[in-house]
């Protein structure tokens, strides 16, 4: 059986995971083998997507797309699979739903906690196929370092790597100079939340980096349920506080008046009662379940207030 077949039947067999492409079939040929995979349609790669929105994804999209994409490398980690090819071209979007779909598990490998240190060989039917680990623009510091990397760690940069172009309009090295890939250049127009993500994955030190699991908590992920449905960012405003106070933006006690804390989000203005909210948000405490929970209770208060 071909190793990309295999890795597939493995990821689809554990449990089947809504992002990630279904194989129905294969077929062995003399030289050759022909897959017969799912097709979501109507779809294009990623890259195609983003080209047909003038290169640029707007926040909404690009978090929501992110989001998808963490819960199938997840799923693909607890299956002991790895990718090793997340980009742009290797993601389907389904241009109705939004949906997206990981595919093409050709330079994907069991996992291991090992490094990985060279080429991957391919060998079926007596013919042999050479395949990097992944595409030379997508592959972490460490890889043109030290010539060897580790599944987690390199997963979490590809996945940077894939966010900066959704939101830039391109990749942020095509040179692969240490020094340089140690220094992440970002536009301005960046939301605090989308320029923390990247920087998170892109960390020159692959110690450093969170896991998918981290990553899946951070607070830009998080801030979209901040956001009612049915109501279009830019009209939407919170306020709880009802003080007479200035607003100071670090929040706290003014004149012994407890003074409303604010930040933007999509151009959306949330002002709160406290700290804690934000806190909240950039520093969940535990599960995300809990942490959902205690942001569900704020978002009632806040909305008894929106519309009483």
């Amino acid at each position: 059986m071909p190793r990309e077949v295999g890795l597939i039947k493995t990821v689809n067999n554990q449990s089947f995971h809504p992002n990630i492409l279904k194989l129905h079939d294969w077929f062995d040929r003399p030289s050759s083998y022909v897959v017969a995979m799912e097709h979501p349609n109507p779809c294009k790669d990623l890259y195609s997507y983003c080209q047909d929105q003038g290169d640029v994804l707007n926040e909404d999209e690009a978090c929501n797309i992110t989001r998808q994409l963490l819960g199938p490398l997840q799923h693909c980690e607890d299956s002991g699979i790895v990718h090793r090819d997340v980009k742009l071209e290797n993601i389907l979007i389904q241009t109705d739903t939004k949906d997206i779909k990981l595919i093409d598990f050709g330079c994907g490998d069991r996992l291991k906690d090992t490094p990985y240190t060279e080429f991957s060989v391919h060998i079926y039917n007596v013919t042999q196929f050479a395949c990097l680990s992944g595409t030379e623009c997508y592959q972490p510091l460490e890889w043109f370092k030290e010539e060897k990397f580790l599944a987690g760690p390199r997963n979490v940069w590809s996945v940077g790597i894939t966010v900066y172009g959704m939101v830039c309009g391109q990749l942020p090295f095509t040179t692969f100079i240490l020094k340089r890939m140690q220094e992440v250049n970002l536009p301005a127009g960046l939301s605090a939340g989308q320029r923390d993500f990247i920087l998170c994955c892109l960390r020159p030190n692959a110690e450093d980096r969170p896991t998918l699991g981290q990553l899946q908590l951070h607070p830009w992920l998080q801030l979209e349920y901040c956001k009612p449905p049915g109501l279009s960012p830019p009209q939407f405003q919170i306020q709880t506080a009802r003080s007479g106070a200035h607003r100071n933006s670090e929040g706290g006690m003014l004149g012994g008046i407890l003074t409303p804390y604010t930040f933007e989000y999509h151009s959306v203005t949330i002002t709160c009662p406290a700290k804690r909210f934000i806190a909240a948000i950039c520093h969940p405490p535990g599960p995300l379940g809990n942490f959902m929970d205690e942001l569900d209770t704020l978002l009632s208060s806040f909305l008894e207030d929106l519309l009483g």
